[in-house]
């Protein structure tokens, strides 16, 4: 197999963890690659291992191993690009509703991805592009949210959408996110927004700080366009497609719709959402249930 690294230089913090997982990966005769952060490090650590950089991402990689928190995952989704390789996410960061604990990566772990013996969740992406349906930037794709928001924190936005034509509401407020089920557990729920399943096909639009008591969060099918567009006394609104931001000026119209592509993200077990919701949200923990 040919496997890359994919992380950020502070995986220096935990060189330990990052050596046992390339150890564990050349112990099995595959091929690693390391993305320039990693390669940058890598001579930090205590053995010296023969693997190679890699920039650009190609179709002769098997699996992308991403190293870090959900940031670092959501940053390895833009890196792959179009590609669709799968991303097991080992989490050296903190909460990781994406990732798996670095320790459950072990030699049974090599093999089941030699062996293709993995769960493969095919998730739903959001494509970002202008009314012509041309794309705003070289990767236009989100997989977890995209927002809209104030470019300054002097004054509220409006932020007009019409979805498949037909006007739905102009959002005074702070911002809008527009979101994925995968993204429900992220900055969306964190605004008063549902959590849900990554196996529907959903959109959520979540406004941030709305000046209007009676706008809630509202799920809408995965096959609508999302038509925007935004008046401020500021000539320009930040959007942010997952961890990459830019700001645009508001003559600027924007569509935001399901994507094509998809992200393959492998897990090594079957319960992970509902595991996840369990052990990082806490539910089920109530000293009302003798089982939680």
């Amino acid at each position: 197999m040919r496997v890359t690294l994919f992380g950020r230089a502070t995986v220096a913090q935990k060189m330990e963890q990052f050596e046992d997982v390339i150890q564990l990966l050349v112990d099995a005769g595959h091929e690693v690659l390391l993305n320039e952060s990693l390669y940058m490090i890598q001579d930090d650590l205590q053995t010296q291992y023969n693997v190679s950089k890699i920039n650009t991402p190609d179709d002769t990689i098997d699996y992308v191993l991403s190293l870090g928190g959900d940031g670092t995952m959501l940053e390895a989704v833009t890196w792959i690009g179009d590609k669709a390789i799968p991303i097991l996410g080992l989490n050296f960061g903190r909460l990781g509703f994406l990732t798996d604990t670095v320790a459950s990566f072990t030699a049974d772990t090599v093999k089941r991805l030699q062996e293709k013996d993995l769960v493969i969740d095919e998730r739903s992406m959001l494509l970002w592009t202008n009314p012509e349906g041309e794309p705003i930037r070289r990767f236009p794709h989100a997989l977890n949210d995209i927002t809209i928001q104030r470019a300054s924190s002097s004054s509220m936005i409006t932020i007009h959408v019409t979805i498949d034509g037909i006007p739905l509401n102009s959002y005074w407020a702070d911002g809008l996110i527009i979101s994925t089920p995968t993204g429900s557990t992220g900055y969306s729920l964190s605004c008063g927004g549902p959590i849900i399943h990554p196996s529907t096909k959903n959109i959520v639009l979540t406004p941030i700080a709305p000046h209007n008591l009676n706008i809630r969060p509202l799920i809408l099918d995965q096959g609508v366009k999302i038509a925007i567009e935004v008046e401020a006394r500021d000539p320009q609104f930040l959007a942010t497609l997952d961890t990459h931001s830019i700001l645009l000026d508001t003559s600027r119209h924007v569509e935001i719709s399901s994507s094509p592509d998809i992200t393959k993200i492998c897990r090594l077990q079957n319960d992970y959402f509902t595991g996840a919701i369990r052990d990082k949200l806490y539910w089920g923990i109530d000293k009302r249930n003798s089982h939680g």
